[in-house]
Parts: structure tokens; C-alpha cells; sequence
């Protein structure tokens, strides 16, 4: 880190890690209104918080490693962070509880 500031690559480092460390963390998070990845098919079913939280942890953990190893192009992990971290948990979230509605049928 230089005396002038923080530059993007170690910005880029700081945020992959705390990417890393939270998605380790989410993936035994209990059903609450505060922390995990809550929507409205996960917040209903148990079982559903359980796999969603658990993917995507695994996909923020995966984030923050990529985000650490390709540093230096911070913009574009960000992009796939954004996409691969977020959005598809939440899809993912989507398709169990139409594939769980489905089997019950």
C-alpha cells in the first residue's frame, strides 16, 4: 500500500477477502430477516434457505478468490461478482421452490 492511498488492486484484495469470509459464513445461517440471501421463495421454506445459502455462498466464496487472484482487472470480477453472487442465487432460489411445488403436485 502506498503513503498516497489505497489503489484499486488493494481495494480489490480487501473486498475479495471480506467476499471469502462471508460467504464461509452464510452458509449455515439459520432462517432470519437480517443476514443470508433472503427471498421470497428462501424466507418461506427451510429447505430452500438451506440449498440457496448454501450455493451461494459457495459462488461469494469463489467471488472473493477470483476477485484476490485477478486483482488487477477489479472491474470486470466485480461485473462477474455481480452476476454469478447475486443473481443467480436468487434464480437459483426461484427454480427449487417451482421444482419443490412441482413434485408436490
Amino acid at each position: 500500500i502506498s503513503m498516497e492511498g489505497p489503489e484499486i488492486g488493494d481495494l480489490a484484495l480487501l473486498i475479495g477477502g471480506l467476499l471469502f469470509v462471508l460467504g464461509y459464513q452464510s452458509k449455515g445461517v439459520k432462517i432470519n430477516r437480517h443476514t443470508g440471501f433472503k427471498t421470497p421463495w428462501s424466507m418461506n421454506d427451510e429447505e430452500n434457505w438451506n440449498y440457496t445459502n448454501r450455493i451461494g455462498g459457495q459462488l461469494m466464496m469463489a467471488n472473493g478468490l477470483i476477485i484476490v487472484i485477478f486483482s488487477n482487472y477489479f472491474t470486470y470480477t466485480f461485473i462477474l461478482m455481480v452476476l454469478t453472487g447475486v443473481i443467480l442465487p436468487m434464480y437459483l432460489s426461484y427454480r427449487f421452490d417451482k421444482n419443490k411445488k412441482n413434485n408436490q403436485k
